[in-house]
């Protein structure tokens, strides 16, 4: 398996890593400075992570496709991709915007729990629908609606992030590896019933749902059999 890069160390068009801020599976986020010196979230996808090489080309592929769908649409409910491209040495990343905040299932699972219907419907709901919205006035779909890719932007209200699965409206929602991407407990049934389903927007509008029941009642909806 590869190693992680350390702090100092200079990744693609001039980003200066700082801290690692999570890492898991093939890719990890690191805290970064840019040319400028202003700080950003650089998500990675690194090379020698992954045994099978398929299965990380399919991550490489989606990682970029999370930059050119994220790019398509400006909207202060999305977090911002300010960059991207490819490292000779480490592979493929993403530069987003810098949240101080925490993810919204870090919010959920905290002592304070459900936020309440009236911050639901305020700092949650409106940005998230807001955001999937103009993804789908360009035929985006995001396709991994959850908590844990719903942010604080810092300010108490919310962002939604995470492109990593998106694709265009009508593709099906399986990868050449037979996968069906997304989590189960927010995926909607014709999702699950067949991996080779054509992607709708209606799955993101069902996933956003589960996730403002959720922040409501600090439950899901719907709990079936593990």
């Amino acid at each position: 398996m590869g190693t992680l890069p350390s702090a100092g160390t200079v990744i693609g068009d001039g980003f200066v890593l700082e801290e690692l801020i999570g890492h898991g599976g093939m890719g990890a986020v690191f805290r970064a400075k840019d040319k400028k010196g202003s700080v950003v979230a650089l998500k990675m996808l690194l090379k020698g992570q992954a045994e099978d090489p398929q299965l990380w080309q399919e991550a490489a592929k989606r990682l970029r496709d999370e930059a050119r769908a994220t790019a398509k649409v400006e909207n202060p409910a999305l977090v911002k991709v300010l960059a991207w491209g490819d490292d000779n040495k480490f592979g493929p990343y993403v530069a987003l915007e810098f949240l101080i905040g925490a993810s919204l299932r870090e919010r959920l699972s905290g002592p304070a729990g459900a936020l309440g219907w009236r911050n639901v419907s305020t700092k949650v709901a409106r940005p998230l629908l807001q955001a999937l919205a103009a993804l789908h006035e360009v035929n985006v779909v995001h396709r991994d609606i959850k908590p844990e890719n719903i942010f604080d932007s810092g300010d108490g209200s919310y962002k939604l992030g995470d492109l990593g699965l998106a694709a265009f409206e009508g593709r099906e929602a399986h990868t050449k590896t037979g996968a069906t991407w997304g989590t189960p407990g927010y995926m909607a049934p014709e999702r699950l019933a067949t991996a080779s389903n054509p992607l709708s927007k209606a799955g993101d509008i069902y996933s956003a749902a589960v996730v403002i029941v959720e922040a409501v009642a600090g439950r899901l909806p719907f709990k079936g059999r593990r």
